[in-house]
């Protein structure tokens, strides 16, 4: 069985996406050494009946705490 190890992605220009996978051969005979990379296709979102909007009340925001002055 191969040692999966790495994963990554980008976005590609037209909107869809390549997830990279690498495998380790953990210098036995019985694994290889992958890359193995997939496109998935762009899709157009439709979040206005599925996402729920959540406003914050003033008081509830975070606001910057002056740093300490040294050793005081």
């Amino acid at each position: 069985m191969d040692n999966f190890e790495a994963i990554a992605a980008i976005a590609m220009p037209d909107g869809a996406t390549r997830v990279y996978i690498l495998s380790d051969d953990n210098f036995s005979h019985r694994q290889r050494t992958l890359l193995l990379a997939f496109d998935l296709p762009a899709r157009e979102a439709d979040f206005s009946e599925r996402t729920a909007r959540f406003e914050r009340a003033p008081e509830d925001r975070v606001s910057r705490v002056p740093a300490s002055s040294g050793g005081r």
